[in-house]
């Protein structure tokens, strides 16, 4: 029997900035979701389900999300609010598929690929899990796939985890999902309420009025400008990964062992994610050079930091900051650019921390949602005419997982690969989370932009294996050292 997944009373919960911001951004060809890809073992499938019915009917503030539909505000000039959907039914949100009568070796990245075009319907709860049978290697294939709108990647993240049997990964995850606060709730309860709403309604609409007034002014300042709006100093160079993007993806994944990042950390003392990072800019180099497009200035890549891991703990909206650092890809020598990474990312990071930071984006991302969907058709615009260029190249992002192997419902998950979002301008995301002894790294691109991901695939290979070649060479220099000054 299926349980009941909604409360009588469950209060709306009104969206904040960033969490309307994901859904104003949207467009055909950019769907904002995000998604998982778990590779477990064949076995029962009714089991499976049962295990996504308890994830789904938690009393979480982000399970109540998953039952939860949008609600607009008047006029939709405020931010729309999470309300209960009545008529959920958790088979809409289950679709299955069955790879045996493909002949396509590559059949599960061409579904993923698929499966990441197309947008989530807005009048229903906004995810799916995807059940893939008979994939190769007598395999089972989960994708989840979430709009960003219902919480950042790490927090997203953690709630799929959640259907996994170790208890470590269950408390992860209930940690990263506590229900928000007594106060937050009432907060919302009335923000959300229909009276008050149209109380705000002339405030909402004289701030739309004023922003879309600012706006035009700009468009005609523009269209007197013949060069492009930011300076040299924030751009970033100009790639293939740089322009519009359409609705096709093209994706890819891999692993990494974790004992080589060790390797390559002691040698050089440096962390995780600045080897990471030097790793996806080797990459970058590499591919470009081969197609003969590197440009002479370094690559930047687009770092989102969740706020949430630390002073906003027990939050499961969106709480993110972004900011970039240099990839370094006009030096050469692979150490070399490591180390530059190190202090540039160093710096970035102690200056997206600061507190005038965060309240500079939550102003942007405060604006009445029909203006942030103006701007955000002006942006693609002014990209097809060159007018405006990305201040980064690509995103980047590395997230914590398991640190010990894991199974659901009894059957063991081989792999955990994450599915990202591409954007006009940024068509190109790399993203890596760890899991038990490995990393695993999912690459998604613009299909037109980056037709063979796999060729990005080898290449993060080649770079680690030199990277490792170099780090085992000084540390066997250290080690000759050490022995000799005994």
């Amino acid at each position: 029997m299926q349980p009941e997944f909604h409360s009588k009373n469950s209060p709306a919960q009104r969206l904040n900035g960033a969490d309307s911001f994901f859904l104003n951004i949207e467009s055909d060809e950019c769907p904002m979701n995000m998604g998982l890809l778990l590779l477990l073992e064949a076995g029962d499938e009714q089991a499976l389900l049962q295990r996504i019915r308890e994830v789904v009917s938690k009393d979480t503030d982000l399970c109540r999300k998953l039952r939860c539909r949008l609600q607009t505000t008047p006029m939709k000039l405020g931010h729309p609010s999470w309300v209960p959907d009545t008529d959920f039914d958790l088979d809409e949100h289950i679709i299955r598929h069955d790879l045996s009568t493909s002949d396509d070796p590559d059949a599960l990245q061409r579904l993923i690929e698929k499966i990441d075009s197309t947008r989530l319907p807005l009048d229903k709860p906004l995810w799916q899990v995807h059940i893939i049978k008979q994939v190769p290697g007598n395999q089972t294939a989960i994708i989840v796939k979430m709009h960003h709108s219902l919480a950042d990647g790490v927090t997203g993240m953690q709630l799929w985890l959640g259907l996994m049997d170790h208890s470590a990964a269950k408390k992860q995850a209930a940690t990263d999902n506590k229900t928000v606060s007594a106060k937050a709730q009432e907060q919302q309860g009335l923000l959300d309420n229909k009276f008050q709403q149209w109380l705000q309604l002339p405030a909402q609409l004289l701030q739309a009025l004023f922003s879309e007034a600012a706006l035009c002014l700009y468009v005609v300042y523009l269209s007197f400008l013949k060069r492009p709006i930011l300076s040299a100093s924030t751009n970033a160079p100009a790639t293939r990964f740089n322009r519009p993007i359409n609705a096709r993806r093209s994706y890819a994944y891999g692993t990494l062992r974790l004992a080589e990042f060790r390797e390559i950390d002691s040698a050089f003392a440096c962390t995780r994610n600045e080897t990471f990072l030097a790793i996806v800019a080797g990459t970058l180099r590499a591919y470009l050079s081969e197609n003969h497009e590197l440009p002479p200035t370094s690559l930047y890549a687009g770092l989102p930091l969740t706020l949430s891991q630390t002073e906003q703990r027990g939050r499961a909206d969106n709480q993110l900051a972004f900011y970039r650092s240099s990839l370094a890809t006009r030096v050469e020598d692979p150490e070399q650019r490591l180390k530059q990474i190190q202090r540039r990312l160093a710096r970035n990071t102690r200056r997206v921390r600061s507190e005038w930071r965060k309240r500079l984006l939550e102003r942007l991302i405060n604006l009445p949602p029909r203006t942030t969907r103006k701007i955000a058709q002006l942006y693609r615009y002014l990209l097809s005419w060159r007018l405006l260029a990305p201040n980064v190249n690509l995103f980047a992002t590395l997230l914590p997982g398991p640190s010990t192997k894991a199974s659901i419902c009894g059957r063991a998950v081989k792999g955990i690969y994450p599915i990202s979002i591409p954007y006009h301008g940024v068509g190109l995301a790399i993203t890596a989370i760890r899991y038990h002894d490995k990393l695993f790294y999912g690459i998604i691109a613009d299909r037109e932009q980056l037709p063979n991901p796999e060729r990005l695939a080898n290449l993060m290979r080649a770079t680690t294996d030199d990277l490792l070649a170099r780090a085992r060479t000084k540390n066997n220099q250290t080690g000759s050292a050490a022995q000799q000054s005994q």
